[in-house]
Parts: structure tokens; C-alpha cells; sequence
């Protein structure tokens, strides 16, 4: 099971910074009979955690890459 990216990260490594890029794509679909929307939306994303980790050699700057997504419906009236 995949947690969150601050999941990874535990006492001995702490969070640096975090960065990523993300994108949203969707279709409306309107139906001409009744008064209806259906909106259909996709959201990829990729990110980069950084943390700072202390080993037995120093300390030194990591990172963890992960991607997410979402996806959603909705049904609307329309005007």
C-alpha cells in the first residue's frame, strides 16, 4: 500500500522542500432533452520531495519522486 509522500519521510529525515507540476484535462457533455451537464475531469501530477538525511558519512540531500492523480464526475443543471 502507497502512502502519502510525507509518509516516506520519518524522524531521522526531514523535509526539505517540495515541488511538482500538475495538469487538468475534462470534457462537458450537454444533453439537448434535458437541462443536464456531465463534466468529466483527469488531473496527473508529479512531484519531488527533497530531505535532508543524516547518515554515519554526513549528511546529505535526498529526494522522493511520486505520481498522483484524481479523476471526477459531476452532473449540473444548467440554465
Amino acid at each position: 500500500m502507497q502512502g502519502t509522500v510525507l509518509d516516506v519521510i520519518d524522524d531521522k529525515n526531514t523535509l526539505f522542500g517540495k515541488f511538482g507540476v500538475n495538469a487538468v484535462g475534462g470534457a462537458e457533455l450537454y444533453f439537448t432533452a434535458v437541462p443536464l451537464v456531465l463534466d468529466l475531469d483527469f488531473r496527473p501530477g508529479f512531484g519531488t520531495a527533497l530531505r535532508r538525511t543524516d547518515t554515519s558519512l554526513g549528511s546529505c540531500l535526498m529526494n522522493v519522486n511520486f505520481f498522483d492523480w484524481a479523476l471526477s464526475a459531476s452532473l449540473r443543471y444548467r440554465f
